[in-house]
């Protein structure tokens, strides 16, 4: 998915961009948010993994998708689709990307 996302411009796909999300929602406005942020990861890699090892793929995608969510502007998106066909290109091509990597 990076290699092909290289080739168009886009968001390289790695967990900082969920983390990204928290801190955006958040309010965090300085770097010491994302030390915190390492902090409370490695926390929970030590001492929650045996949860997480029992939970479904499907669980951990919907946690995921509902802290990264909130940076999609489904009114831009909206404007774009009624405005132009190149609009509707630019914005069904990395959609149809993304699906076709998973």
């Amino acid at each position: 998915a990076n290699f092909a996302g290289a080739m168009f411009s886009s968001y390289t796909t790695t967990g900082s961009f969920s983390r990204s999300a928290i801190n955006n929602s958040c309010g965090a406005k300085t770097h010491l948010s994302g030390f915190i942020t390492s902090i409370i990861v490695m926390c929970v890699l030590l001492f929650l993994t045996p949860v997480f090892h029992l939970m479904p793929y499907n669980t951990m995608g919907a946690i995921i998708i509902a802290g990264v969510i909130q940076l999609v502007e489904f009114g831009v998106a909206y404007e774009l689709f009624k405005v132009s066909r190149t609009g509707q290109g630019m914005q069904r091509g990395p959609c149809v990307m993304h699906c076709s990597t998973v």
